[in-house]
């Protein structure tokens, strides 16, 4: 809560502009007559998280406090289930209470769970229908799954991941085609409201997903087979980021160790924990593999959240003290990820880490200094995540804003190593050839102020 409450006016940031900032702002300003959204902001998911943003904003003001108060009551109910789900799994609840620990520090969902954003609510759908599924309760899973349907696409293919687990979970079962028809019944109303977003949209735009015109065209370029390993390199990379090695190194020691000593039985990897992590890589990673740049941390959180549970599921082998010094070492690794900067020239995912925070300070005070020396940021170039009116990001009603960075006309620029888009070599060339006007930092983030040198008093 105290986290929350530091950082309860935040800016948007990262994909949350779009995925929620600009949608919302579209419904607030037009009402609900279409659910279609304009090309410059339709990524083709369901606008669900931005038109529920806009009835928060409409009922109690537009405000960054509101936008972010939204969001609370679903990460504390993450948390919470993630105990319950703890309880199902482990021995006692005391061990239970390092299920929702490892998550409330895990990098990715901590740095998720700060902003505006859509895949809390994701997360939400998919714990509570796992929950829904292990206490047989339909009502749950009815409801987990119209959250994963109405938010976004890849909420539908987890989901659909979610659907071949309760099926499969219990594999002494027989499956038949009797026992698939049983356990649809609570996916209808979530996977109708999932097909009829894109069969709807399809026949307004003729397009699901991406066009050749779309703003994010670039991420769907398909990998030629060649490529795909790259893809893999960088899934594992994802997987082992802002010290989650230490989770995925010690689980795979510990399964290695299983099957040396041939040990079955309850400490064995837990078969429906098993076929939830199969099930859930058959409908997330193939996008992950396939595609140029849906390689995002947060495209796979599910997976990372059930190998949290699996981590502590195998320590089960250690007795209460060993448990106790393993699951702590894993929270202290996992925290100091937050803390984990890689060189300029290497793309971060910074929305999947609390390192991002002090952006939000350094851009108000970059935003000052221009402001102090007169000059309008309409003038500054940069790239994602800062492109555009500061009302999308600040909510204060400014036109004005930062413009996309073009080589031959922006005569500032603002830059941050927060930001991926900005090729190499230029970012050398700003700093050995720009004039550098302003420079801020932290122990995380930098951001600068740079002039182009040309028109610097005349000096080159």
């Amino acid at each position: 809560m105290l986290l929350l409450w530091y950082f309860k006016e935040a800016p948007f940031f990262w994909d949350t502009v779009q995925l929620a900032s600009k949608q919302a702002h579209f419904f607030f300003e037009n009402g609900f007559g279409t659910f279609i959204l304009p090309p410059f902001i339709d990524s083709g998911h369901p606008p669900g998280f931005g038109a529920l943003l806009a009835i928060a904003w409409m009922l109690f003001g537009k405000s960054l406090l509101i936008s972010h108060v939204l969001l609370w009551p679903f990460v504390l109910a993450n948390l919470t289930l993630a105990y319950q789900l703890g309880k199902l799994y482990l021995e006692d609840s005391f061990r239970a209470v390092f299920f929702p620990l490892l998550l409330l520090i895990d990098p990715v969902l901590a740095g998720q769970s700060i902003l505006v954003s859509p895949d809390i609510l994701v997360v939400f759908g998919f714990l509570l229908t796992w929950y829904g599924i292990k206490k047989e309760n339909l009502i749950l899973q009815t409801i987990g799954v119209v959250f994963l349907g109405a938010f976004s696409m890849r909420g539908m293919m987890v989901g659909a991941a979610m659907y071949v687990y309760a099926v499969f979970a219990q594999w002494e079962q027989k499956v038949t085609i009797g026992l698939a028809f049983k356990k649809i019944l609570p996916f209808l109303p979530g996977g109708l409201i999932g097909l009829s977003f894109l069969i709807y949209h399809y026949k307004m735009t003729g397009w699901i997903g991406y066009h050749t015109d779309s703003p994010w065209a670039g991420s769907f370029e398909g990998q030629d087979f060649s490529r795909i390993p790259r893809n893999g390199v960088i899934l594992m990379w994802r997987l082992m980021d802002y010290g989650r090695f230490f989770l995925l190194f010690f689980l795979t020691g510990l399964i290695t160790w299983f099957v040396i000593k041939h040990k079955p039985g309850k400490l064995a990897f837990r078969s429906d924990l098993l076929t939830l992590l199969i099930s859930l890589s058959f409908f997330l990673l193939p996008s992950f593999l396939l595609y140029q740049s849906l390689t995002g941390h947060r495209y796979i959180l599910p997976l990372l959240i059930v190998l949290s549970l699996a981590f502590l599921v195998y320590l089960e082998v250690f007795n209460f003290k060993k448990f106790l010094i393993v699951a702590g070492l894993a929270t202290l690794v996992l925290c100091s990820g937050n803390w984990w900067v890689y060189p300029s020239t290497i793309a971060q995912g910074w929305d999947a880490t609390l390192g991002h925070t002090p952006y939000y300070r350094l851009r108000a005070e970059a935003i000052d200094y221009l402001n102090n020396e007169k000059i309008s940021p309409n003038e500054v170039g940069t790239v994602f995540p800062a492109i555009g009116p500061f009302e999308w990001y600040d909510l204060n009603s400014k036109s004005e804003g930062f413009q996309a960075f073009d080589p031959d006309s922006s005569k500032y620029v603002f830059y941050s190593n927060i930001m991926n888009d900005f090729p190499d070599e230029t970012i050398v060339k700003f700093k050995e050839e720009w004039v550098e006007l302003k420079h801020l930092s932290s122990p995380t983030v930098e951001v600068y102020i740079f002039k182009k040198p040309e028109i610097w008093n005349g000096e080159n």
